[in-house]
C-alpha cells in the first residue's frame, strides 16, 4: 500500500474502511503501540503478550522495510488461537498486521503426524521393512535405517524397485492399486535374495481425497501376513 498518514491509516480501520468488514484479525501499528484494530484485531491486541510481540516485530519490519511472518498462541476471551501474522512495513513509521487463525489447520497436521508415527513404530515392529514412494515409484520413506545391510539413505529417491530382486520390484508397483500380498524378494548388501512377501496400497492427501503416492512393507517368509487396509 501507499505511505499514509497516521489519520489516514485510521480511518481505514472505521467503519467505512476496508479492514472494519474483515473477520480475521487486522492491526495498525506504529509509535511503539497498536494504533488501531479492526474487532479480531483487537481481541489480539488485548491480549499483552501477544501484543508486545506484533509491536516488536512490527518495529522490525519497519526498520528492515521487509515483510515479517510469526505465529502466536493467542489468550482471547473464550478460548486460545494459534494465529499466522504477516507483518508488512506501511510508509515510513507504520506496519499492517494480518492474522489468520491456523489453529484447526495446526492440529490436523498434527494429528496426521502423530498418527503417521505410530503406524510407523507398528509396521517398524511387525515388519521388516516399510517405504513410502511418490507417485512415479521414487522411495521417499524407507525403514529401517539398514535393510538387510542395506543403508536406507542410499536408496531414498531412487526407484522402488532397486529394493528388490531382479524385476519383481516393478511387479509389485505393477498391482499397486489392488492391495495384496505377493511373492518377492528383497536384495541384501551380500547379494542374496531374502525371500519373503509384500504388498502395497495408495496413499490419499487428506486434503483433495487425490492419491499422493503409495505405502508398502515387506515381511520375511517366515513371519504371518498382515492385512494393509490403509
Amino acid at each position: 500500500p501507499t505511505a499514509p498518514t497516521v489519520n489516514a491509516a485510521r480511518a481505514a480501520f472505521g467503519p467505512n474502511g476496508p479492514f472494519a468488514a474483515m473477520w480475521e484479525p487486522a492491526l495498525l501499528i506504529g509509535q511503539g503501540k497498536v494504533l488501531a484494530a479492526n474487532a479480531a484485531g483487537q481481541a489480539v491486541a488485548d491480549d499483552p503478550a501477544s501484543a508486545v510481540e506484533l509491536i516488536q516485530l512490527a518495529g522490525q519490519a519497519a526498520r528492515t522495510r521487509t515483510a515479517h511472518r510469526r505465529a502466536l498462541a493467542v489468550d482471547l476471551i473464550n478460548h486460545d488461537a494459534l494465529l499466522e501474522f504477516d507483518v508488512t512495513p506501511w510508509g515510513d513509521s507504520l506496519a499492517l498486521a494480518l492474522g489468520r487463525d491456523i489453529t484447526v489447520a495446526t492440529g490436523i497436521r498434527e494429528a496426521l503426524q502423530f498418527s503417521r508415527e505410530r503406524y510407523r513404530s507398528f509396521l517398524e515392529i511387525a515388519t521388516d521393512c516399510i517405504w513410502e514412494t511418490e507417485l512415479d515409484g521414487t522411495l521417499a520413506l524407507l525403514a529401517p535405517n539398514a535393510i538387510f545391510g542395506r543403508a536406507a539413505a542410499t536408496l531414498i529417491g531412487r526407484p522402488l524397485n532397486l529394493l528388490f530382486a531382479g524385476s519383481s520390484g516393478s511387479t509389485l508397483f505393477a498391482r499397486r492399486h489392488k492391495p495384496e500380498w505377493i511373492a518377492i524378494g528383497i536384495q541384501a548388501a551380500d547379494g542374496a535374495t531374502i525371500h519373503g512377501a509384500a504388498i502395497m496400497a495408495p496413499m490419499q492427501d487428506p486434503d483433495s481425497g487425490a492419491v499422493s503416492g503409495y505405502r508398502g512393507c515387506f515381511r520375511r517368509a517366515d513371519r504371518p501376513m498382515l492385512t494393509l487396509s490403509d
